[in-house]
């Protein structure tokens, strides 16, 4: 990528990059540097950090104890990519981190609320047997591949799906009939799948 083209990513990308930059901290320097490593980095914080806005608002509003949310993040990369911009403003959290390319012999995260996962959605099982009581699962999915909904369908409630589809239309993917617009969200899709399903 030439200085101009990255540039001009930077600037499309400046109100979510510039909003998670301000949270950056030395205790959490390690969420900047994974993503740092990708060519995508940019947009992929950005992504990201919609996924946490749209979580922040939910637990907000219906005041969800956050200790009592699981988090399922399918189609999160070779690294937990998602999942730790996640952990960096929900420490206290669980995260599933789930992708069949996941590299977890790579990765050293200074976290055990991330549990990374190699594994295709359709394999995955999910586990509460942590929790005292049943949790909110939360799906969150950017650019994620997979029968994404259908899991979601068989989760019981409470429930919650966040999601930014991928722009390839011949995979299934994260898609609800009713998509929010993020005018500011600059990449191929910016529309975002939510459905809350807490009551």
């Amino acid at each position: 990528m030439d200085n101009d083209t990255l540039w001009d990513t930077i600037k499309a990308h400046t109100k979510y990059i510039n909003l998670f930059c301000k949270d950056v901290t030395p205790d959490n320097l390690w969420v900047q540097y994974m993503f740092f490593e990708r060519k995508s980095a940019i947009g992929d914080i950005s992504c990201s950090y919609v996924m946490y806005q749209e979580l922040k608002d939910i637990v907000e509003k219906y005041e969800i104890d956050t200790s009592n949310i699981v988090i399922h993040c399918v189609g999160d990369g070779d690294r937990p990519y998602t999942s730790a911009l996640l952990n960096m403003y929900y420490p206290n959290m669980v995260i599933n981190s789930i992708d069949p390319e996941m590299k977890i012999d790579e990765v050293v995260l200074p976290t055990d609320k991330i549990i990374m996962h190699r594994t295709t959605i359709e394999e995955y099982k999910v586990d509460h047997t942590i929790f005292d009581e049943k949790p909110v699962d939360v799906v969150v999915s950017v650019y994620g591949h997979g029968k994404i909904m259908e899991f979601y369908k068989n989760l019981s409630k409470p429930k919650c799906l966040l999601g930014i589809p991928c722009c390839c239309k011949e995979h299934d993917r994260c898609e609800v009939d009713d998509m929010k617009v993020d005018e500011d969200l600059m990449t191929l899709c910016n529309k975002i799948a939510v459905l809350i399903d807490i009551n």
